[in-house]
């Protein structure tokens, strides 16, 4: 998919197998505004609940449950969409344990650990830093990674929003 040049309206377009360009969807902008704010909230107010989440369970045990009530929703979901339940094969089941055990297991469970001992705006503060994080990482580890004037906008954006919650 990529966003076509027009303004105000954004058309989202695909190739089609002709090599043409075809809108897939159009944006309505007070739909977004509505949707941007109601992501924020409830994004915002997920670190307060883990606040308040690792006052009254152990951080590990908040991880497990946490996760194993999100996993049955997704695997839930993903039958319903998909039509199958299970990984199909040894290589999936191998990527979500890995991702599963490094992702959410350890980073998730050091998220809760360090809630203990900080504030849930100072949590949220450094949460918001990890996308622009993730960019030095990917240029630096990543070989062909360029950034470049788009990127370096969106994180000068990023890095400004930052700036205002401080």
């Amino acid at each position: 998919l990529r966003l076509a040049e027009s303004y105000p309206i954004l058309h989202i377009t695909r190739m089609s197998a002709s090599r043409r360009v075809v809108p897939v969807a159009r944006t309505d902008w007070s739909n977004s505004a509505a949707s941007f704010l109601l992501t924020g909230f409830i994004f915002g107010s997920g670190i307060v609940a883990l606040k308040l989440g690792v006052a009254a369970i152990p951080p590990v045990s908040l991880t497990a449950v946490r996760f194993l009530f999100g996993g049955l929703v997704l695997l839930g979901a993903l039958s319903v969409s998909s039509g199958r339940v299970l990984p199909a094969s040894r290589r999936e089941y191998a990527a979500i344990a890995v991702a599963a055990t490094l992702v959410f297991g350890l980073g998730n469970s050091l998220l809760h650990v360090g809630l203990q001992y900080i504030s849930s705006g100072a949590a949220a503060v450094l949460m918001s830093v990890m996308p622009l994080v993730t960019v030095v990482f990917a240029v630096a580890l990543v070989p062909g990674t360029r950034v470049g004037p788009v990127e370096v906008l969106g994180i000068a954006i990023g890095f400004g929003g930052i700036l205002v919650m401080i």
